[in-house]
């Protein structure tokens, strides 16, 4: 007999290689699917369909079962998934413009399919992070509620590296506003006063883009 319990077993398998995720996926169907007969041992599952928009929390999935050559039974399966992985937590109130750091977080599992919002997993290193807007205590981090931290401040003067094919210059310019490394920032040439944007490429040089 090919079971439920096979059934669910192999499709998460696939699913997880499919979509290459990482954490602890759940499984459960949201209608009874009885157990089916096979002519012999060896059955084989193959997902036919993925869902077309990715993982959710209800997921409709084709598969067909075979033993060998021969097609035993192929079904459109309806599951409830969460998938469960570890993120940061906020450990009290988090003030816009803090440097992150391991001491005012906490991990825990969370069920990620649950929050439209992409979470800030455990694996992500917070010391190039500040938080971009105020966090509740008890709230997982988003990844649109911190920002790069930046290593280069507002007014400071730092060289500016202007390049045209082999042809380097380096000027001096004020930063008009705060930058992260690889961002974008506003620029002041200190002698002619014009504006320009730069990258940021450490915390004292960014490049002029054209």
């Amino acid at each position: 007999m090919y079971t439920s319990d096979d059934l669910l077993r192999d499709i998460k398998a696939q699913v997880l290689e499919h979509y290459g995720v990482s954490g602890d996926l759940v499984l459960d169907l949201a209608r009874p699917w009885g157990a089916v007969k096979v002519p012999a041992s060896g059955a084989d599952l193959k997902v036919t369909e993925y869902p077309r928009d990715g993982l959710a929390n209800v997921i409709n999935i084709g598969c067909k079962v075979t033993v060998g050559e021969q097609t035993v039974g192929e079904w459109n399966v309806t599951l409830k998934a969460r998938l469960w992985q570890e993120v940061w937590v906020a450990s009290t109130r988090l003030e816009r413009g803090r440097d992150l750091d391991e001491s005012v977080v906490n991990v825990q599992k969370v069920d990620i399919l649950q929050n439209r919002n992409a979470l800030l997993g455990s694996d992500e290193k917070l010391s190039g992070y500040q938080l971009a807007q105020n966090v509740n205590a008890g709230a997982p981090l988003m990844k649109r509620d911190v920002v790069g931290k930046p290593v280069i401040r507002k007014n400071q003067i730092v060289e500016a590296v202007i390049r045209r094919g082999a042809l380097s210059i380096t000027v001096k310019a004020q930063a008009l506003e705060n930058g992260a490394p690889k961002a974008l920032i506003r620029m002041r040439n200190l002698d002619s006063k014009r504006e320009f944007n730069a990258q940021v490429l450490n915390e004292s040089q960014v490049n002029v883009v054209f």
